[in-house]
């Protein structure tokens, strides 16, 4: 048996041309957009994909300046000084990669992204450019759709906030004086009133100052949206804050005969803005008081090496998941029944909270249960130094 050695050069001369070979095969079955160009920018070579991409036969293509068929009429002399210029200077300034369009036989503008390779012979003489492209024109105008819609409902936004910012202080200006008239009125210094009337002035004055701090949340609400909530660090002992905030709740605990038991055997500093870090603690305590009539709401403190948290914990109704997802969402509402019963706002009260507390640099953190209470835990930050 005779054997044939083949030397090292015919090994890789055959591999060469195995590779060539199924590479070309490639480009001429991939959706990929493929041409080579000579010096002058002229087309040695395309594939299918570009004549289906383009409308043109691909014989009709071979031969033709690319840049005088394929490229709009207004960067088309531009581009094809700049290709001159680069293959002259040895194809240095030839881009590896770049975005353009090209042009149909129809005119319709398709976006293809290149990548691009020069060929280079013998004593690195150039011989062309090769380009292998993708068809981008779709993802492109995806992504302008989603720019233009990102933009339509920032100006949408931006008109509801000055909208809604304008609206609320107009409504606070005369609201101010129905408040103050009825307390007038109620306190009877103009002498006395009627039954009928002194109560038809108190129901005058708690419906106004119910109205005052719905405006005053949805003020809130805009000013954050549009980042001009401004506010005012100070150090401020945890205790001392909702100490003032039970008593700023404590005619709406003995309305609903709601017992507030705090327990503070410990104390932390906090690094806050005091009116609203108090803001929060009253509009959960509000809450808890509000939906758990005739029970007792508990607040403790619990600590950690960087936050201090406050948990405020009630025997309420409780809710699923759906409804506190709800309840998190600006006007969102956990139940009708609830809501005629219970005289509730519009729903700011909570996702403005949790609005503030991430101002503040804090958390808001709710554990529901159905027929199981619900538990609140605002997180702080503690006073550092």
């Amino acid at each position: 048996m005779i054997r044939v050695w083949k030397r090292p050069v015919d090994l890789w001369w055959g591999h060469g041309i195995r590779l060539m070979s199924e590479l070309a095969n490639f480009m001429e079955s991939a959706k990929l957009v493929y041409v080579r160009l000579d010096l002058d920018g002229r087309i040695l070579a395309c594939n299918p994909y570009l004549a289906e991409l383009t409308g043109w036969r691909r014989q009709d293509m071979l031969g033709v300046n690319w840049f005088h068929k394929f490229l709009a009429p207004d960067v088309r002399e531009t581009l094809s000084a700049v290709f001159s210029s680069a293959v002259k200077d040895g194809g240095i300034a030839i881009p590896q990669s770049n975005v353009n369009e090209i042009l149909t036989k129809t005119g319709e503008a398709r976006v293809v992204a290149w990548n691009n390779d020069v060929d280079i012979g013998r004593g690195g003489r150039i011989l062309g450019v090769s380009c292998v492209g993708v068809d981008v024109t779709d993802q492109k105008r995806y992504e302008a759709d989603l720019r233009e819609a990102r933009r339509a409902a920032e100006e949408a936004n931006a008109s509801k906030t000055r909208y809604l910012a304008h609206a609320s202080h107009e409504l606070r200006t005369p609201l101010n004086s129905i408040i103050g008239f009825s307390e007038i009125m109620c306190g009877e210094l103009f002498g006395p009133m009627p039954n009928r009337y002194r109560e038809y002035s108190e129901l005058i004055h708690r419906s106004g100052t119910h109205l005052h701090r719905i405006i005053n949340d949805i003020l809130d609400i805009t000013k954050i949206e549009a980042g001009r909530m401004d506010l005012d660090f100070e150090d401020v002992s945890v205790s001392l804050l909702v100490g003032e905030a039970i008593e700023l709740v404590r005619g709406q605990a003995l309305e609903n005969e709601v017992s507030v038991i705090s327990d503070w055997r410990r104390d932390c500093q906090l690094r806050v803005d005091r009116l609203r870090a108090k803001q929060v603690i009253v509009n959960i305590l509000s809450n808890a008081i509000k939906f758990a009539p005739g029970t007792v709401v508990n607040v403790r403190l619990k600590l950690a090496k960087s936050r201090c948290s406050v948990v405020i914990s009630d025997d309420g109704p409780g809710m699923d998941e759906a409804a506190l997802e709800r309840a998190l969402q600006p006007f969102g509402q956990v139940s009708e029944i609830q809501i005629r019963r219970r005289q509730s706002g519009t729903g700011l009260g909570l996702p403005l909270s949790k609005s503030l507390m991430e101002l503040l640099g804090g958390s808001l953190d709710v554990d529901s249960i159905v027929d199981g209470g619900t538990t609140v835990t605002l997180s702080f930050p503690r006073r550092t130094g």
